[in-house]
This record gives C-alpha cells, structure tokens and sequence, in this order.
C-alpha cells in the first residue's frame, strides 16, 4: 500500500528538505525496519503451499535440515 506512495514523498517531501544522502537514509531506515517486522511477525510459510494457508492452521514441524516433518 505505501508502495504507491513512495516516489511521491520521496520526490516532493523529502529530498528538497533533507537533502539526497539523508532522505536515502531515512528509507533505507523504514525499508529495514518494515524487513525486521515481517521476520519477526509474519507467518512461517515453508513447506506449505500459498493458496491454502489458514492462518488458524499450525505451520508444519521443520527437520534440522529444514525439510517438513509428516505427523
């Protein structure tokens, strides 16, 4: 959604008034936190398949060498 955004505030907002370093900066800021978020919080997604996650549905157990366990 911010996506859309983006080139608008970076062109009109923020690089006449903080300048090219800084305003590259401050996104590169926003980009690594919003990576560090969706590590932290979003669903755990291997092995299963995209069309049919539910979110109510526990993630499969994972092998050490990161293959899915069957139950």
């Amino acid at each position: 959604m911010v996506t859309g955004f983006t080139p608008l505030i970076f062109g009109s907002l923020l690089w006449p008034v903080l300048g090219l370093p800084l305003t590259f900066t401050v996104l590169a800021v926003v980009v690594l936190v919003a990576v560090l978020w969706m590590g932290a919080v979003g669903p755990e997604t291997r092995g299963r398949e995209l069309d049919r996650i539910n979110p109510e549905e526990a993630p499969p157990r994972l092998a050490p060498d990161g293959a899915a366990v069957q139950a």
